[in-house]
């Protein structure tokens, strides 16, 4: 009689925990993707919906590092726009087009001309150049060889490594120097490159004497 008491006990102490059904179970939510992009177009808008609708938060730069959260979502209202949602350095967090971003990639800079390749072997040459202080997006590596994608995509290929620099200070001068170029007046473009070269956190970058011979020339022929 003690021996069926305890047995019944056992069993009634864990029938409401058998009793439980699968849905009343505690539900972990998937962890959260992070993955490492670079932003390969200037001044790309950053919006709090995956539209064309959406407001604009803020803008990311060319060559900006940001995060991708691995979520997609597509605007079937502007020609199929697939949309990335990323998080700033700042963290915040909005849309960007999928266009502008390179997921798993570094930013890096090029330091002297060079050829583009298809791959990477020497006998795959392509008629394709690339500048020095021209943006490029790396993907991946193999020995000697760096697979890039350039600015808004208009090269896509291999080139010889030692091409490039991932010098942070040499990604933002040769971006920075880039963007002062384009100015049209003429005070306006000197002024933006002078404070290029004034900036202390520049100081070491491999372009800095390319500068300052740049603006010599700008002044003789003033």
């Amino acid at each position: 009689m003690k021996r069926w008491f305890l047995f019944a006990s056992i069993f009634m102490f864990f029938l409401p925990c058998c009793s439980k059904k699968a849905g009343d179970l505690p539900i972990t939510p998937p962890a959260e993707k992070r993955i490492s992009a670079v932003c390969i177009v200037d001044d790309a808008i950053v919006r709090d919906q995956p539209n064309l609708s959406g407001k604009r938060l803020t803008s990311a730069s060319l060559g900006e590092q940001i995060i991708w959260l691995g979520v997609s979502e597509t605007d079937t209202s502007k020609e199929s726009r697939e949309y990335y949602q990323i998080e700033l350095s700042d963290s915040t967090r909005g849309w960007i087009t999928a266009f502008a971003v390179q997921a798993n990639a570094a930013p890096g800079i090029i330091v002297e001309q060079t050829n583009l390749y298809r791959r990477p072997d020497l006998l795959t040459l392509t008629e394709q150049n690339l500048e020095e202080m021209d943006f490029v997006a790396v993907l991946a590596t193999d020995s000697d060889w760096l697979q890039i994608v350039g600015e808004n995509r208009r090269q896509n290929g291999w080139i010889r490594r030692v091409s490039v620099s991932l010098r942070p200070e040499d990604i933002a001068v040769g971006v920075l120097t880039q963007k002062a170029k384009r100015i049209k007046d003429h005070q306006k473009r000197e002024k933006s490159l002078i404070a290029i070269v004034e900036n202390p956190s520049f100081a070491n970058s491999v372009f800095i004497s390319h500068l300052i011979e740049l603006l010599n020339d700008m002044k003789e022929n003033d």
